[in-house]
């Protein structure tokens, strides 16, 4: 049989009646109801494109994962690391200090005037000083390490210069045994206590000076005062 649908109420019904048995609505000019069949090929498709996209992408993130992704450090390598910045934000003014004094450490002082002459005695002692031997004067003495020269005028005679070599000397106590020759002959020994000075006035300048006194003791037994200084 024939079925249709109450254009006002919507209740469907079945015959040739004139008027909706739900509400009397009048049918006359209403046309039957064909079945309908419902069309899911358009749902389908639209299903099957969203898996396919969500196949894709979870593809390329898999296949990427390796490539694009930053290594994650291990617990005790991050652990390291975390332990590293904070040493280099805790300490660097350390850093800065030590830089400092390897570079002062590595640049070269330059010597002031008192220290060149006062150099080490473990490589001999060093002078450079005039004044009177015995009853001679315009004595010159000087001393490189272990060897050296002196000279002296003496009732206008100049004696040239005569050989010196170091005995011993001992920095401590300031005793100072010193060999002469002339002519390549040993003529006598200069034993005596030589000291340096060395101090910082006010003003922060540095004064120096030597002092060489003592007794020259011939060969041919005779002994002579000798007083030898520099300031």
């Amino acid at each position: 049989m024939t079925q249709y649908r109450c254009p006002r109420c919507g209740n469907s019904f079945t015959g040739n009646a004139m008027f909706c048995p739900h509400c009397g609505t009048q049918i006359s000019n209403t046309q039957p109801q064909a079945p309908q069949k419902k069309n899911n090929t358009f749902l389908y498709v639209l299903i099957g494109l969203l898996m396919a996209a969500c196949l894709g992408l979870g593809l390329w993130l898999f296949l990427s994962d390796g490539k694009d992704s930053p290594k994650q450090p291990s617990k005790i390598e991050a652990k390291a690391q975390m332990t590293q910045e904070e040493t280099a934000e805790e300490s660097p003014s350390t850093t800065k200090e030590e830089t400092k004094a390897d570079v002062e450490e590595k640049t070269p002082q330059q010597p002031t005037q008192a220290q060149e002459q006062r150099k080490s005695s473990s490589n001999g002692v060093y002078m450079g000083m005039w004044g009177r031997i015995g009853d001679s004067d315009q004595a010159e003495f000087e001393m490189n390490g272990t060897t050296g020269t002196y000279s002296y005028v003496r009732q206008g005679q100049n004696s040239g210069k005569r050989s010196l070599r170091l005995v011993s000397y001992n920095e401590q106590s300031g005793r100072c045994i010193i060999d002469a020759f002339a002519a390549g002959k040993k003529i006598g020994t200069f034993d005596g206590t030589f000291r340096e000075i060395s101090e910082t006035d006010d003003e922060g300048e540095e004064h120096y000076g030597q002092s060489y006194n003592g007794k020259f003791k011939s060969t041919n037994g005779a002994q002579l005062d000798f007083m030898l200084y520099f300031d």
